[in-house]
């Protein structure tokens, strides 16, 4: 099993979030082979022992993205690239804010049994309330992409991990690019298309399982989990610590404790924006 990431742009805090993954990877996979698909090259020097870097130009990317410039394609491009490196090779990627919590035996089970792995279902694009997924029912649905309906039962899943084993990934990355390309053409919204293609061409392969269970995915409350990364990484550099005492170290800091869903802090920043922009109204009014 070769495990993966893509990391590219200036945002400190994503690099912050890969490293921390990369440490907890290595806790529990300590042999684990790992690649980092990335165009910042120097952010990984401390990791370098510990990982492949495939160094992407940036010109690479912009044509990954598409003409259309989505930026989550490049997602599907990467996995592209690692099935022509690695052909012989049973694939998984980990966003980088993924914290694994324990060894992937499960993971590694169910790739050698020919299943398709997400990280896991979230509802069906046709029955939730959220705009987003509105939107996609009412572009997408009782179309068929890549040969794929999307029916009223159709799931999304989250992509925050996505395995693919080494005898359909060709064929499955090719059809999944296909079905977003043929999706990013209609009036959709479009940020949460390419997991969407990834959910219905792994659904429609049959053995689509979920990879919950050894990993925290805590996009929905990264600001949470910045403030434990600032303690532990402000230790690591005033005490010195070299890479394998950082890895040793994270079972000293509450990372499995912390929530990966902050929903009040969605609407706080909600409510925030609001109060901001009446109040920027008033203001107005009185000059």
């Amino acid at each position: 099993m070769h495990i993966f990431y893509l990391v590219f742009g200036d945002n400190k805090e994503i690099y912050q979030q890969n490293y921390l993954s990369v440490l907890s990877l290595l806790k529990h996979q300590p042999q684990a082979q790992i690649s980092v698909i990335t165009n910042n090259e120097p952010a990984f020097k401390r990791l370098a022992s510990k990982l492949n870097i495939i160094s992407i130009e940036q010109s690479t990317l912009k044509d990954w993205f598409g003409p259309e410039n989505y930026l989550y394609r490049a997602k599907v491009k990467a996995f592209e690239l690692m099935q022509q490196q690695y052909p012989n090779d049973d694939l998984l990627f980990l966003d980088s804010d993924i914290f694994v919590i324990e060894p992937l035996v499960s993971v590694q089970q169910q790739l050698s049994a020919q299943h398709c792995l997400l990280h896991k279902p979230e509802a069906a694009i046709s029955q939730t309330q959220r705009k987003m997924e509105r939107s996609m029912w009412q572009h997408l649905g009782n179309q068929s992409f890549a040969d794929v309906e999307v029916t009223s039962d159709s799931i999304m899943w989250n992509s925050g991990v996505i395995g693919l084993p080494q005898a359909k990934a060709k064929k499955l990355i090719k059809q999944t690019l296909a079905a977003l390309d043929q999706m990013i053409a209609t009036p959709a919204r479009r940020k949460t298309l390419e997991q969407f293609a990834f959910s219905i061409v792994f659904e429609h392969d049959g053995q689509l399982k979920s990879a919950y269970q050894p990993f925290m995915h805590y996009w929905g409350s990264k600001h949470i989990w910045a403030k434990a990364m600032h303690g532990f990484f402000a230790d690591a550099l005033l005490l010195d610590w070299d890479l394998n005492q950082q890895i040793n170290a994270l079972d000293n800091y509450p990372f499995k404790t912390l929530p990966v869903m902050d929903r009040p802090q969605n609407t706080n920043k909600r409510l925030k924006a609001l109060a901001d922009k009446w109040f920027a109204k008033r203001i107005v009014m009185k000059h």
